[in-house]
């Protein structure tokens, strides 16, 4: 394959690796949002336990308790499902990271092949120019030979 179509391959191969960076880069900001809500739940659960505490040792109706219980029941629910969000975002996450490594090792295999076919290209090049150079030099010395074995 030419180092055309190589190059061709590689700048495919950067962009890929690019989209996939920034879907990683979501996947992390999606993880850490889904990490901070179930804090944020959690510290809620626990403000309105300790509100519950106070207020039973300092005196609740039943149908009061109930409500503070029904709600921290729900609590308790929204939060088991944010913690199944989560563990789905680690998945995502750990997906996406693979996808990254897979497509930046790929990037750079190619960027490492089209250097090397430009080197290789550069050397035939070289070499040819120099067979080119080395011809004119031996047919100007032929000649010289003749005019002067003419002479």
């Amino acid at each position: 394959m030419s180092a055309d179509k190589l190059k061709k391959l590689a700048v495919f191969a950067k962009m890929s690796e690019q989209i996939s960076a920034r879907e990683l880069s979501a996947s992390h900001k999606s993880h850490q949002d889904k990490l901070e809500q179930l804090e944020q739940l959690q510290r809620f659960r626990d403000e309105y336990e300790a509100a519950l505490r106070e207020k039973g040792q300092s005196g609740i109706s039943a149908a009061q308790m109930q409500d503070y219980r029904m709600f921290i029941g729900n609590l308790n629910q929204a939060i088991e499902e944010q913690r199944q969000h989560v563990d789905s975002s680690v998945a995502d996450l750990a997906d996406s990271e693979a996808s990254y490594r897979s497509r930046s090792q790929r990037k750079q295999a190619l960027d490492h092949l089209v250097d090397q076919r430009l080197k290789g290209e550069s050397r035939a090049r070289e070499k040819a120019e120099q067979k080119e150079s080395d011809d004119r030099s031996m047919a100007r010395y032929r000649s010289d030979q003749r005019d002067d074995a003419g002479t």
